[in-house]
């Protein structure tokens, strides 16, 4: 996991060669004006989910893993916390693997919660299980999918 602001984007975009068109998405686009669900970025190796949701408790929250894609998580507006929990750790699966929607769901408790900094966002590894939208009110978020 990594939590930096969006403005230092560029010391990360040589992760992945699709994080970098992933970043520059985010900084040349307008995420807050677009309606939520699917923006196409770049067909299937990445995309954009723009979210808005009903804030959820720690205790609502389940730890979500993926294993093909990574997240960039960011915040639009709301205030959100988010747990984290290595994969590896975590031994409580709540139910299968959805392969063909790349996610998973445990209902192990996160081992540290983050409150998400404005103007941040959050990369989310294939090895890092993380409980989103935890709050009060409304949140509305986009999260970039980038395959690994």
């Amino acid at each position: 996991m990594i939590i930096a602001k969006l403005a230092d984007s560029e010391r990360y975009a040589g992760i992945l060669p699709s994080l970098a068109e992933a970043f520059r998405w985010l900084r040349e686009t307008e995420p807050g004006a677009l309606p939520p669900g699917r923006q196409e970025i770049d067909g299937d190796r990445v995309w954009a989910n723009v979210i808005q949701a009903p804030a959820k408790s720690c205790e609502e929250a389940r730890l979500e893993v993926h294993r093909r894609h990574l997240d960039v998580q960011y915040l639009l507006s709301g205030e959100e916390s988010f747990g984290w929990r290595p994969v590896g750790e975590c031994t409580e699966a709540a139910g299968e693997f959805d392969e063909a929607a790349d996610v998973g769901f445990f209902t192990d408790d996160p081992l540290a919660w983050y409150l998400f900094p404005p103007e941040s966002f959050a990369l989310f590894f294939p090895e890092d299980a993380h409980a989103p939208l935890v709050g009060q009110g409304e949140i509305r978020k986009v999260v970039v999918k980038v395959r690994m």
